[in-house]
């Protein structure tokens, strides 16, 4: 029996010892070929890291030029004196070339005029006459750069500079562009900047600004701190590349984009190192295999420790959320109940603080859920790095945190702890080649102010985060009862919205427009209006954004639609404009749902026109064009509305062909008073004809605005001026009146002249 059993024991040994063995001997040969591969791997990766490195280094050094430069560029007393005419050439070259080189380390200083010529050269070896054509060519990139966007912030502010914003001593509002040049066989990284106002927009004489272009040499002492930083042994820089295959280079580019010199440094193989220093160590695994049997002895007392510490994990994994590994909802909710059961009055408040990353589902639409799952991690490592040590953080769900801090000595106690949150988010997040930047919207509750129970805090903490999402994002709030009452009120309003499109309890009223007479009418424009029972009348503004956020906007632009297309049957020839939502065009259905209405309605397709804004066309390019030929090959006008207001983007009205471009109301209100906006609206009138579009001139509020319009080829004016939007009724006696007025005045021209008498044949 005892040799049955030992035969048994033998039989079970060989069972599990020699397939263990065949597995080991196999997972070395495996390891060893993914080594080879690893070490090949290590070797690309290590060189591909380094030229990231100093490119990253090189980037920021052009950022930190640019920022230098800046109390140079946005200067009052400097963009003075580089208006005056004559120069005052050895000031400026003492206060501008020689200071600038002292203070921020320029070697070289360039001014170039409007006109593009030379104002002023300064250089620290005392070389003159350094912007030779080579040089001009290298910067006219950079100098077009700026200028153009100096003109284009110019026109956004009105022809004057805002008043500069700064942010930690730095005008977020300034303009410049930076890049690499060569000079005489030497490698320089300038930046160049418009001169601009720091506090007196009046100095800006030109919409053509004067430019700076200040160049730093790219010296031993800046090749220094790229080795360093770099971690490399050497580093040099020469005009051509070295032959020497053992080299890694980094091409130094002009703006243009041509290789102006290179960063060279020996290649080195940490992979192929690491291999070296690991094959004795396989050579000992394989003769570690023979004391696998003795191991099989040890087995049952391990297997104990295995369940000791899997019952352990398995806690804790219960308790902590996989990915981040902060405590999850139970947990956080045990620990905060925990905490509220022991506040007293002498430990202070407790602020308890609900966390939303802000556009977080974008990350994990266009990168994938792994660079999600990156953010996520990061994102909960530096948060809880900010944090102080009683603090407790935990992941709530797919992007939600919450945490709770003891004993905060009020709200102020709070906000510094938020600060340092945004601190430590302020640095970009790395996944893989893209840096990504993230926000939090933060909503806190605090105890005993707000309640001691846990679920009603977070609950009241997640009210205020609400509040804060709506005032913009990447921000927090306290709650307030007065936040209570608006959600309240937004779902009771939500709720009674859905209601309201169900029983027909809105009302469509209509904005009559005009032609060039303003007299005849060819059109109306249908407005949506909501008056409540008992709230009387909500506006516009409030309930459609309304709609878009819980889903209805879909159902209330269908009904406006048919409303606004049966109301039209009963009027002659006139087009009926409807204001489409983007997530109304966008839905896959709406054209179907567009020639429905028609079909039942019998409203004539060429009456109808469809008005989107240009948010429709910011994404789903090939989808939204595709909508837009459907409609228009049914005889449907489509309009783009409100062209000013936006991006005003010239590629989308000539890639997508509207019928109709309305002119953002905006405009037309400053073109009396000025020869600028007046400029503005014939270029927008010009070019809206020349795509051969209809223009509508949104906005009429007197007779001039309606002259001007008509002077300059607008087709169709709407506005006060002509009418206010009127419901149905009002609008058919509208039309009456308009009607009786034409003939009338049909029937004067016909009378024969004062003083001349009339002959009948």
């Amino acid at each position: 029996m005892h040799l049955e059993a030992e035969r048994d024991g033998g039989r079970i040994a060989n069972a599990i010892i020699i397939p263990m063995i065949v597995v080991v001997l196999l997972g070395v040969v495996g390891a060893f070929g993914l080594l080879l591969w690893s070490a090949e791997l290590s070797n690309t990766s290590s060189q591909q890291s380094k030229i990231q490195l100093i490119s990253n280094t090189l980037s920021v050094l052009r950022t930190e030029n640019a920022r230098r430069q800046q109390e140079t560029a946005v200067s009052d007393l400097m963009l003075d004196e580089i208006n005056r005419r004559p120069l005052d050439t050895p000031w400026l070259l003492d206060r501008l070339g020689a200071w600038n080189n002292e203070r921020n380390g320029f070697h070289r200083s360039l001014v170039i005029g409007p006109d593009l010529s030379t104002l002023l050269e300064y250089d620290a070896d005392g070389i003159e006459h350094f912007a030779t054509p080579h040089l001009r060519d290298q910067i006219s990139g950079s100098v077009a750069r700026v200028r153009a966007r100096f003109i284009t912030q110019l026109r956004k502010g009105g022809g004057a500079f805002a008043a500069p914003d700064y942010v930690s001593g730095y005008n977020t509002r300034f303009i410049f562009d930076t890049g690499f040049a060569e000079m005489g066989g030497e490698v320089y990284l300038y930046s160049a900047a418009p001169f601009m106002p720091s506090s007196n927009p009046q100095l800006v004489t030109s919409r053509i600004p004067p430019v700076l272009i200040s160049f730093r040499r790219i010296d031993a002492a800046m090749q220094d701190l790229l080795q360093r930083l770099g971690r490399l042994q050497e580093l040099r820089l020469t005009l051509r590349r070295s032959a020497d295959e053992g080299y890694s280079a980094l091409p130094i580019r002009s703006v243009a984009g041509r290789e102006i010199a290179y960063l060279e440094w020996p290649a080195d193989a940490p992979g192929t190192a690491f291999l070296r220093r690991l094959t004795p160590i396989l050579l000992i695994l394989l003769l570690a295999i023979i004391g696998l049997t003795v191991g099989v002895v040890d087995f049952a007392r391990q297997n104990t420790r295995r369940l000791s510490r899997s019952k352990a994990q398995a806690l804790y994994n219960s308790r902590h959320d996989s990915l981040s590994g902060l405590p999850n909802r139970e947990h956080f909710f045990e620990k905060l109940s925990n905490a509220l059961e022991h506040q007293t009055a002498m430990t202070g408040d407790t602020a308890v603080i609900y966390l939303d990353l802000d556009h977080f589902k974008k990350i994990n639409d266009t990168m994938g859920h792994a660079s999600g799952d990156e953010v996520i991690r990061s994102v909960a490592q530096r948060v809880d790095s900010a944090l102080p040590g009683r603090a407790v953080l935990a992941r709530i769900s797919g992007d939600e945190f919450a945490m709770f801090v003891p004993g905060c000595a009020g709200r102020a106690k709070v906000e510094d702890i938020l600060k340092r949150i945004q601190a430590a988010l302020a640095r970009p997040i790395t996944v893989g080649n893209t840096e990504l930047f993230a926000s939090f919207s933060i909503g806190i509750a605090m105890s005993p102010e707000d309640g001691r129970d846990p679920g009603d805090l977070m609950r009241k903490a997640d009210i205020a985060l609400y509040d804060a999402k709506a005032a913009g994002r990447a921000c927090w709030s306290f709650f307030a009862p007065s936040m209570q009452e608006d959600l309240l009120l937004r779902d009771r309003l939500s709720r009674e919205l859905r209601q309201a499109i169900l029983e027909n309890q809105l009302s469509i009223v209509y904005q009559p427009q005009s032609c060039r007479d303003g007299a005849t009418v060819v059109g109306v424009e249908a407005l949506a209006r909501w008056d409540h029972p008992e709230l009387g009348s909500i506006s516009p503004a409030r309930f459609i954004p309304l709609a878009e956020e819980t889903g209805l906007i879909n159902a209330l632009g269908l009904w406006i639609l048919r409303r606004a297309c049966k109301d039209a049957c009963g009027w002659e020839n006139l087009i009926v404009s409807v204001n489409v939502s983007p997530t109304q065009f966008k839905a896959p259905g709406f054209v179907c749902d567009v020639m429905k209405v028609l079909a039942e309605t019998g409203l004539p397709p060429a009456r109808l026109e469809l008005e989107v804004t240009e948010s429709v066309l910011l994404s789903n390019e090939a989808t939204t064009l595709a909508a837009m030929h459907r409609l228009q090959g049914e005889g449907i006008k489509i309009a783009l509305d409100d062209f000013g207001a936006g991006y005003s983007s010239l590629s989308y009205l000539r890639r997508f062909s509207f019928n109709s471009l309305k002119i953002d109301r905006d405009f037309l209100s400053a073109v009396t008073d000025s020869t600028e906006a007046q400029a503005v609206l014939k270029t927008i009138i010009s070019l809206g004809k020349a795509l051969g579009m209809d223009v509508v001139g949104e906005g009429v509020e007197d007779a001039d605005q309606l002259a001007f319009l008509a002077r300059n080829g607008c087709d169709r004016m709407q506005g006060y001026f002509i009418s206010q939007p009127l419901p149905l009724d009002a609008l058919n006696e509208f039309l009456a009146d308009r009607d009786m007025e034409r003939v009338c005045r049909q029937a004067a021209h016909a009378l024969p002249a004062p003083g001349r008498s009339s002959r009948i044949a």
